[in-house]
């Protein structure tokens, strides 16, 4: 099918969706709607209350005593992608146990996170992040979350891992101690 609608609805709250056409149509289509909507074939109106968050494919026409337009997907989209809602800016010490909570919004099932330095890791279940970094720097992390739509929007976060605190443990840079001698 080459030409597609988008269409948004919270899950539970009351939908109303009009196909509309040119030529006037008297038959409407639509195939495979979610549980909650109907179509009134005459009028185009898709209405009801879907009952479950989901993306669905419908294909829809209409037609008139002179044949049937060409079918245009209704992409309708039920309930909302989960999105990142943690902090976009942490800071830690080198050499020193890190730990952060990855959280979103709607219902996260697991979290992706990439461009961690080495030293640390995520738990893709519930979003924490922990261990020692290794290397100061600064790191652009991408953070997203999934749900039963699929995965949210990409989110970056910054790390700052700083260089430890003196007397810390972990690598640091090398200092000079003693000026060199003049030759």
């Amino acid at each position: 099918f080459p030409y597609t609608t988008l269409f948004r609805s919270p899950v539970n709250a009351p939908l109303s969706f009009t196909i509309t056409e040119t030529n006037n149509p008297t038959l409407f289509t639509a195939s495979g709607l979610p549980a909650g909507l109907s179509l009134n074939a005459s009028s185009g109106l898709i209405s009801g209350t879907p009952t479950a968050p989901q993306v669905v494919r419908v294909p829809i026409t209409a037609g008139n005593s002179f044949g049937s337009s060409l079918p245009l997907n209704l992409i309708l989209t039920i309930g909302n992608f989960s999105a990142i809602t943690s902090a976009t800016a942490i800071t830690g010490p080198a050499g020193s146990a890190f730990t952060y909570a990855l959280t979103a919004s709607n219902t996260p099932t697991s979290y992706n996170l990439t461009g961690l330095p080495a030293g640390l890791s995520i738990n893709s279940t519930t979003g924490a992040v922990s261990g020692t970094p290794t290397t100061a720097g600064t790191y652009t992390l991408t953070a997203s979350a999934d749900n039963s739509l699929g995965t949210g929007a990409p989110m970056a976060i910054t790390l700052t891992v700083t260089d430890p605190p003196s007397g810390g443990s972990g690598p640091t840079a090398p200092l000079i101690l003693f000026p060199p001698l003049p030759q």
